[in-house]
């Protein structure tokens, strides 16, 4: 009889395993059609780029029409801007498009609570993003269109506008909530306070941010500024934080 229980277990076991596996969320490729072909590169700094119809002619791809080229970047098209709305692009045609570089915002899956994600700034793999340019003739492709730069007369300029600047440090990597265990014990998870982070602070220490040319409207129906900061420690520690702006604690 003990020889046959540890089958039954295996099995259901196997049961298991199974029925978690058909209710799983998407794996984030259910944009891929593998009938394409994807020509992919890397991009690690942010800003507008062009392939020329050269480049595609090497590619086998020179006599494709434009409005069938389509970019992807995360699961996500890619708006493209082509010298030709429609047709083969003619020699010195091109492609253009914005990118960007990659950041943490795709990370914030590997977390067990969202929020414990300091920043998305800054992934933790690579700063390098995977683009994936392809032919596809069934899709609706995205298109930046030249638009005249023309300002209708008899506008009223907005008193002013809302803007974020901050500091993203990426001097080290905390490693994130740990338990003391003769040494620190860390969570295979992300955990809350993984990621970059600015160098240590040590009790008493202080550190100095300066955002100069602000420029803040001060005027009737001036919202009022907002402050986010996120702290995380690198121990298991209680600690006491101030945070000053202007001279004034807040």
């Amino acid at each position: 009889m003990r020889f046959n229980i540890l089958p039954i277990l295996f099995s259901l076991l196997l049961l298991v395993v199974e029925t978690k596996k058909s209710a799983a969320q998407s794996f984030q490729n259910e944009w891929i059609n593998y009938s394409l072909t994807y020509q992919k590169f890397k991009i690690a700094q942010s800003g507008l780029y062009r392939i020329n119809q050269s480049t595609l002619a090497t590619m086998g791809w020179g006599q494709v029409p434009a409005e069938q080229f389509v970019l992807w970047r995360n699961g996500q098209q890619v708006p493209l801007y082509t010298s030709s709305a429609a047709g083969p692009l003619p020699a010195g045609g091109f492609i253009e498009f914005w990118a960007e570089a990659n950041d943490g915002k795709t990370d914030q899956r590997l977390y067990r609570v969202a929020d414990h994600q300091l920043n998305d700034r800054w992934s933790l793999y690579s700063d390098s993003a995977s683009f994936f340019l392809t032919v596809d003739a069934s899709a609706t492709p995205q298109r930046l269109l030249p638009t005249p730069n023309v300002i209708p007369s008899g506008l009223t300029p907005l008193p002013f506008f809302i803007h974020r600047t901050g500091s993203y440090y990426r001097e080290r990597i905390n490693e994130g909530f740990a338990q003391l265990a003769g040494g620190y014990l860390y969570s295979s998870a992300f955990d809350q306070g993984e990621g970059w982070t600015s160098g240590d602070l040590w009790g008493g220490q202080t550190r100095t941010e300066q955002y100069t040319q602000l420029f803040a409207f001060t005027g009737p129906g001036a919202p009022l500024p907002k402050l986010q900061v996120h702290v995380a420690g690198n121990a298991p520690n209680n600690r006491t934080v101030e945070i000053q702006a202007g001279g004034s604690l807040v």
